[in-house]
């Protein structure tokens, strides 16, 4: 199945495909490593303190990583995240946007994407710091 046609466990239970997901103009789209660790709790609150000024220019924001739905549900609590994270286990979106590094234990390369409102990538950076690209990619939209 296409990445763009299936649906998500979200960190609220809820299952929700990109059409549902997606702003007017798109979503910003990011991949962190793991739930609960330091740059991730960084980043994810980085993005919930700039949601505002990314809905106001027609995108939502969503984050993604390889979490089982338990550890998403705690790390969405313990940081008050508003926005969906998705728990995508089989690594379908890791390997749609080729995240994962090539190693003998593979790793998740903290990335952030813009997409359209086609769901196409218009914008994207890789191997970036947790807080720090965050105005870029705001630039960006």
């Amino acid at each position: 199945m296409n990445w763009k046609e299936k649906e998500y466990l979200l960190q609220n239970n809820n299952l929700k495909g990109f059409e549902d997901m997606k702003g007017p103009n798109g979503i910003v789209l990011f991949f962190y490593p793991k739930a609960n660790t330091s740059g991730c709790i960084l980043e994810v609150k980085a993005f919930q303190d700039k949601l505002e000024k990314i809905k106001k220019r027609g995108f939502t924001v969503v984050g993604v990583s390889r979490d089982n739905h338990k550890d998403q549900v705690e790390f969405a609590t313990d940081c008050n995240i508003t926005y969906d994270l998705i728990c995508d286990t089989d690594l379908t979106l890791h390997r749609a946007f080729g995240v994962m590094t090539d190693e003998s234990e593979p790793k998740v390369e903290r990335s952030t994407f813009i997409l359209d409102n086609g769901l196409n990538s218009k914008y994207e950076m890789r191997r970036v710091d947790p807080v720090g690209h965050i105005e870029t990619i705001i630039k960006n939209l």
